[in-house]
């Protein structure tokens, strides 16, 4: 699963320094969901108890589903990242709320890690921010 990760984060570094056509990437990032589910056998089985019936089992359309979510996740976060650093911003949200739900269940090792991380998150944004800033 990691070589998965590292090719669509070396298409997302590609993409930022180079152009990069939407269709290709959008075959590349389908193609790394299918082999994620597919090899890493992380799959979405079923959609929950989505029509109070129970739950919907997707059974054949769980890999396809699956794919397009991973493009569709991978696309959403690009958009919002952009070139202002929005996304390390909900780094910053992520790491703050982890932080905070560690520091009410006492796991302090992993409260520390958070802030850790969020800290490193504030600090890439305000790089990126200044940076924009200076640009202009």
């Amino acid at each position: 699963m990691l070589w998965i990760a590292t090719a669509v984060f070396g298409l997302g570094i590609y993409d930022d320094f180079q152009h990069f056509s939407a269709s290709w990437r959008l075959v590349l990032q389908y193609t790394s969901g299918i082999a994620l589910a597919t090899v890493g056998g992380i799959t979405i089985n079923n959609v929950g108890n989505l029509l109070a019936l129970g739950d919907i089992p997707l059974l054949l359309l769980a890999v396809p589903l699956t794919a397009l979510s991973v493009a569709g996740l991978c696309n959403a976060y690009n958009m919002i990242d952009g070139i202002d650093g929005l996304a390390a911003s909900i780094g910053v949200t992520i790491f703050s709320i982890y932080s905070l739900v560690y520091y009410v269940l006492g796991l302090n090792f992993y409260f520390l890690l958070s802030i850790r991380n969020t800290l490193r998150f504030i600090k890439i944004f305000l790089k990126i921010f200044f940076q924009y800033l200076t640009m202009n």
